[in-house]
Formats: structure tokens, C-alpha cells, sequence
């Protein structure tokens, strides 16, 4: 997949931290839940670094100077109930703009 945009579905569940990763250079991305309440953290092992999305709201990370490589990890997901699919929208960068 090389962008600039991809829709992703991802099935979490209550036990795992799910990886969610860039598939290619993004500078934005979205995320979704339409069943459930999602847990989401920066650092699967740190609390601190945790935050919801409530049921039915679509969060928004919009970078302007900022950008995830193909395969970093944006962060990580987790679902209160089973047969949860988190859904991820990701738009690309072109790095020959900004020099890479």
C-alpha cells in the first residue's frame, strides 16, 4: 500500500493491546468504533499514557509537520467487549516535499 489514503479495519478485543500502524509515510489519520468503547495508549505498558474514545466518535490527528514511517506504530488499542472492529483512516505525505 502506498497512499496517499487507506481505510482499515482492525478486530480488538478486551484482553490485547492491538498495534495500530502507519501502512505508509501519513501525516493524519482517523479512528473509529461504532460497537464499543475503546481504550487507547501510546505505551501499552504506561496508564498514564491511556485515553477513551467514547461509542460512535470519530477521533482526528492532524499533522502538519509531523509523520509516522510505514510500519511505526501510531499507538495501541484495546476493546471493553469482544468482536470489536476499530476502523482507521490514514492519509499520506509525500516526503519529497519536506526533504526526505
Amino acid at each position: 500500500m502506498t497512499g496517499p489514503y487507506a481505510i482499515q479495519q482492525f478486530s480488538i478485543n478486551p484482553t490485547t493491546w492491538t498495534p495500530i500502524s502507519a501502512p505508509f509515510s501519513c501525516s493524519s489519520f482517523s479512528i473509529r468504533c461504532d460497537n464499543d468503547v475503546v481504550d487507547e495508549r501510546t505505551d501499552p505498558n504506561d496508564a498514564s499514557t491511556q485515553d477513551t474514545l467514547a461509542l460512535g466518535v470519530q477521533e482526528y490527528v492532524l499533522g502538519a509537520t509531523i509523520y509516522w514511517m510505514p510500519g511505526q506504530v501510531i499507538f495501541y488499542v484495546k476493546s471493553h467487549t469482544l468482536n470489536t472492529v476499530l476502523i482507521a483512516k490514514f492519509v499520506g505525505i509525500d516526503l519529497r516535499v519536506i526533504g526526505q
